[in-house]
């Protein structure tokens, strides 16, 4: 190889590593500002810059694990990638009712969203390569491009709702799969925490726009439980919150950052699916009643599970 061909390879390797670097340096600032946020200081403004190095490393650490997850991603698919993380994140997940999803029509994965590991969990058991997701526009997953490219973003002020209706529906059209959480934030882990029959109340009816959208659509419930390590939760320095939001979003980002002390088995169930069709002739939002019914069920069994009823 002649000089002037080393000198390129030895360029573009070196702007493999500064896109590398600068991907995990945003990830970093980022995880930083959720840091301090979980710890109810981000408006703090005396200090802030030491405690900014104190959760440097921890957070440089993440970052470095998310950026490779998202190079995974686009290297062997989100399922594998995704498995692969949650390892990283010593978390395992345990999913029943997947062999009764289809394979090949339309699908819409409507779950509830208890935080921390609940994606990673469902993008590790879904078998969809085409599966895209519906998210928050974070600065945290813009800042992963492999990983946007499998998100439909909805804006923080739902001006974009409309937009992301089509989207989704042209999706499912083609025969893709979507995976949405109609809170649109986070809920109660119901292995955990109470209120999370009550959060179905707050669900979005966007399953009967997808419905018209996608003829054929089949929605599958879905539940996700058990993301929390209990220790994480009781850890004395949640007490130093009042407002249980706040201690649960401690709580997890102890998790986050030192996943080795707090370990998670993560539960995914698959409801029966649902075939909008056979709600189509009955009054409006009967999809998205007949979803919270059954999610309702899914809870019921979880509740007697949690408190050792069979």
């Amino acid at each position: 190889m002649n000089p002037s061909t080393l000198c390129a390879v030895d360029a573009l390797h070196y702007r493999q590593r500064t896109m590398q670097s600068a991907d995990v340096a945003a990830l970093t600032r980022i995880t930083i500002q959720d840091m301090l946020a979980a710890f109810g200081l981000n408006r703090l403004r005396h200090g802030r810059r030491l405690l900014s190095a104190l959760c440097h490393r921890p957070a440089q650490r993440f970052a470095r694990t998310v950026a490779e997850f998202d190079r995974r991603v686009a290297a062997m698919g989100l399922q594998a990638a995704a498995a692969w993380a949650l390892e990283r994140f010593a978390t395992t997940v345990q999913a029943d009712g997947i062999d009764c999803v289809p394979q090949d029509s339309p699908l819409l994965f409507a779950s509830n969203h208890p935080g921390i590991a609940d994606t990673l969990a469902l993008f590790a058991t879904i078998p969809r390569p085409d599966l895209m997701t519906v998210a928050a526009e974070r600065p945290f997953l813009q800042a992963l491009p492999h990983m946007a490219r499998q998100l439909i973003f909805v804006k923080e002020d739902g001006a974009s709702q409309l937009s992301v209706v089509r989207a989704v529906g042209m999706h499912l059209r083609r025969n893709g799969a979507a995976l949405t959480f109609p809170a649109g934030c986070i809920e109660p882990d119901p292995a955990h925490l109470s209120g999370a029959v009550e959060s179905l109340a707050r669900w979005s009816p966007s399953v009967d726009l997808f419905a018209r959208l996608a003829s054929d659509l089949t929605v599958v419930p879905t539940l996700v439980s058990n993301v929390f390590n209990p220790r994480a939760l009781h850890n004395p320095l949640t007490r130093l919150y009042k407002k249980p939001a706040d201690r649960e979003r401690f709580a997890a980002m102890l998790q986050a950052m030192a996943p080795h002390r707090f370990p998670a088995t993560v539960h995914v169930v698959f409801g029966e699916p649902l075939r909008a069709s056979a709600c189509r002739e009955k009054r409006q939002l009967a999809l998205h009643n007949e979803l919270r019914k059954r999610m309702e069920i899914l809870l019921e069994r979880q509740r007697k599970l949690r408190n050792g009823q069979t």
